[in-house]
């Protein structure tokens, strides 16, 4: 996949936006998937890593949001090396290896039901993947977001 968007949401989490690089078929996923990316870092390693998707379903795009991982001093918390890699070194134009969509934990989209979405720091992005889909489809029931957050500054795709 190929990356054609960057996009720094806060000073620690960053969108990116991929399209396949062959230009192939793309399929469709549920808002609240998630897709495993695999990358190679610096000292040849290849790692992955699961990330939710966080941009509206489309027909030839996907996007997943990143959290970079700090070491903050504690004993046995080291620094995400892949979140680190991802924010360090890939740009668009850069090519990253990503799986189907994957995960059950999805929207249930009937539109008579009332809907709670609640979440906390990056748990934000499968919420906003759902948001965009109700938006789109013109969800008619009431739906209630509640998300919690250190300071407004670190609250990723706020907008």
């Amino acid at each position: 996949w190929e990356v054609v968007g960057r996009v720094t949401e806060t000073a620690d989490v960053a969108s990116f936006r991929l399209r396949p690089a062959d230009g192939g078929p793309v399929r469709d996923f549920r808002p609240g998937q998630y897709v495993s990316v695999r990358v190679t870092l610096d000292d040849g390693a290849r790692q992955i890593r699961q990330y939710s998707l966080s941009g509206t379903p489309g027909p030839d795009e996907r996007q997943f949001s990143v959290k970079r991982v700090h070491d903050e001093g504690t004993p046995g918390t080291p620094e995400g090396e892949v979140s680190g890699h991802l924010h360090a070194r890939v740009r668009a134009g850069d090519v990253l290896e990503l799986s189907e969509a994957y995960g059950d934990l999805v929207l249930d989209t009937d539109p008579a039901a009332p809907l709670l979405l609640a979440s906390a720091g990056i748990g934000v992005t499968p919420m906003t993947a759902m948001l965009a889909h109700l938006a789109d489809h013109g969800h008619d029931a009431p739906v209630t977001v509640v998300h919690g957050d250190r300071s407004p500054a670190d609250h990723a795709l706020r907008a």
